[in-house]
């Protein structure tokens, strides 16, 4: 987008989540890079908001208990009304970034929904997120000048680990876990939740090697194991690219 000759603003959302200061840290880490030098950034403090969750993704007394067998990723890692709440702070900001700088649109891209995520949580599908946007064209003054790319929502998380790796992407600033940690200037993910363990299957899936740094959480729950083998056939990068969604030609 940026290359498109759009004004690219960096937005973190802090909600308490077990994974703040790694996630913090990484997207500081990326903002700076050449490959980005992304200068505008926005935090938005959200922890008196959820900090009643009992959510495992939140509460420290609460083990992370996703990537078992019976619960690889689903329900049990909710936040309540999490990515409404996101997406409405992002609307609101782009009302006023209207208003204020008349702009003539303000674009909202995320890749919350893609096709390996869609099917797990509500809150990360195609209906949902038009069903918010539908509802921003009667809560602003400007709803129909805001609008929503899912720039990943036609590609599968292995294929977003062909497509980094062709782009050089530096994956050890991501933070694909449910309780990682800083160790010696590193982000660690957990070798057990299910965050983890779908990320690692993608890169394995896609053949793309995971040097990111992994550590073992003290758990007695007995972790999912890997269904498949081999990796997916070979997809041109171009195909990949051919299929992120982006702003409508003639809107840039």
């Amino acid at each position: 987008l940026k290359k498109l000759g759009y004004k690219v603003i960096l937005v973190h959302f802090n909600y308490g989540q077990k994974g703040e200061e790694c996630e913090r840290f990484a997207i500081n880490k990326l903002r700076y890079l050449e490959m980005f030098d992304y200068k505008d950034y926005e935090e938005h403090d959200l922890r008196n908001l959820f900090q009643t969750d009992k959510s495992m993704l939140i509460d420290k007394n609460i083990e992370v208990s996703t990537g078992t067998e019976n619960d690889l990723k689903g329900t049990s890692a909710w936040v309540s009304n999490r990515n409404a709440v996101f997406l409405s702070y992002l609307i609101t900001r782009a009302e006023q970034l209207i208003l204020n700088n008349k702009y003539d649109k303000v674009y909202i891209v995320s890749g919350m929904s893609n096709l390996s995520e869609e099917g797990f949580y509500g809150d990360n599908s195609e209906y949902f997120i038009k069903s918010i946007f539908e509802s921003a064209k009667y809560s602003t003054l400007v709803g129909s000048r805001i609008q929503y790319v899912p720039i990943m929502q036609n590609i599968m998380k292995s294929e977003e680990w062909i497509l980094g790796d062709k782009l050089k992407f530096p994956f050890q600033y991501t933070v694909s876990c449910d309780q990682p940690r800083m160790k010696d200037g590193n982000i660690e993910l957990c070798n057990q939740c299910g965050s983890t363990l779908l990320s690692k299957w993608a890169s394995e899936m896609a053949g793309v090697k995971d040097t990111r740094k992994f550590y073992n959480r003290k758990t007695n729950l007995k972790n999912m194991k890997k269904k498949f083998r081999g990796k997916t056939k070979k997809i041109n990068t171009i195909d990949i690219i051919m299929r992120m969604i982006l702003p409508k030609k003639g809107d840039y």
